[in-house]
């Protein structure tokens, strides 16, 4: 695709898709289905989850009740210089009631789709997917609809859902109560709003989908590439010289930045929903979920990282063997030739370490970003 009215044309259909299906219908249907707000969950809520938030409300409002109290001792007249030793008593237990106060967490958290970061997260995962599959895709690998393969795309759906969607049931059908550590309520648990639950199943299988296609359309350019470079693998010093290697090389590292760059953007907000539940909101049911998702964003990265490894791999086994035939004959050495050779270098080496450090960093950052709240 290089016409750029074509690419921005398709820029906004994906942007416009993720935020249709990712965020206006999802919001429609959760705001008719009133568990659009917080409030709303909360009326939502088994009996047992209520009885255990009105039981935190009322220990807080005994708090206040003596805070306001022991305010209204000093206010109607307690001298704290003639009466220090009552007003040192005082201030001491003011003092620990609103450590009480501001350490308190409340037993059950409740979410509603408005402002969750699962609002934000499916137009961006959406969005992100959608611009690596239809705008940057490897070359020669365009989306096509008429080029899917139905029977293999639908197969790897069908195995790959279900690994990736089974922790969210058995923790929705099986372990669902406090005594399985359950400490979120969510406007899309079974229990909070069934349809939500299946809403959140169909959204994503969509993502289940986008990442299918983008496995497959760049395991085929992997084997492209593959079949490509070995039949440029006997003139070890003409290719090694060859302008075009290193252009190639270069072109794949750029392209592979960008890709990993969507990918990250998607996948962040996604881990860092599964890490918030587990460090900020102590519910460690989500633990095995998180593994998995941030293994579905590992997976996904190599796969989008092998063209550029045996691009990669191939330069550098041919320019070694390049450094090779002039060293030991005499004949082919020449002085010039291999000044030239040491000065090609299609990949910086503070473009590729920055590019590692910031992949890696990626990786980890929801987890930190949790441990250093």
């Amino acid at each position: 695709m290089t016409n750029p009215y074509k690419i921005l044309f398709t820029i906004a259909l994906v942007v416009l898709f993720g935020l249709t299906l990712g965020l206006f219908l999802p919001g429609f249907i959760h705001f008719h289905g009133e568990a659009f707000c917080e409030h709303e969950i909360v009326l939502r809520l088994p009996n047992h989850a209520k009885d255990l938030l009105t039981e935190f409300e009322a220990s807080e409002t005994r708090r206040n009740q003596k805070l306001k109290y022991i305010d209204s001792l000093f206010f109607s007249g307690l001298n704290p210089k003639s009466d220090s030793h009552d007003a040192a008593f005082l201030l001491e237990i003011r003092a620990e009631l609103q450590n009480e106060l501001d350490v308190a967490e409340p037993p059950i958290k409740t979410t509603g789709y408005y402002f969750s970061s699962l609002m934000i997260l499916w137009p961006t995962i959406y969005t992100c997917l959608g611009l690596l599959l239809f705008v940057i895709p490897p070359p020669g690998q365009q989306f096509k609809l008429q080029n899917v393969n139905v029977k293999r795309t639908g197969l790897m759906i069908l195995i790959f859902f279900p690994l990736y969607r089974w922790p969210t049931w058995f923790r929705n059908l099986w372990f669902g109560g406090e005594e399985a550590g359950r400490t979120v309520y969510h406007y899309a648990n079974f229990d909070i709003a069934a349809y939500g639950f299946f809403l959140q199943e169909f959204m994503t299988l969509i993502v289940c989908l986008l990442l299918v296609l983008i496995w497959q359309q760049w395991v085929n350019f992997y084997l492209e590439r593959r079949d490509e470079l070995s039949l440029s693998v006997s003139r070890n010093i003409a290719n090694a010289l060859d302008k075009g290697s290193s252009e190639k090389l270069s072109r794949t590292y750029v392209h592979w930045q960008i890709a990993s760059l969507l990918l990250a953007i998607g996948f962040l907000i996604y881990t860092r929903f599964f890490w918030d539940q587990i460090v900020g909101n102590g519910d460690q049911r989500y633990l095995l979920h998180a593994i998995i998702v941030h293994s579905i964003w590992a997976l996904t990265w190599l796969i989008i990282s092998l063209p550029l490894i045996i691009t990669w791999q191939t330069w550098l086994i041919t320019r070694n063997k390049a450094f090779a035939e002039l060293g030991k004959n005499s004949e082919l050495y020449d002085e010039i030739v291999m000044q030239a050779l040491l000065a090609i270098k299609p990949i910086g080496f503070w473009n590729a370490a920055t590019s590692g450090i910031v992949a890696m960093f990626s990786f980890a950052l929801p987890l930190l970003e949790q441990f250093f709240k």
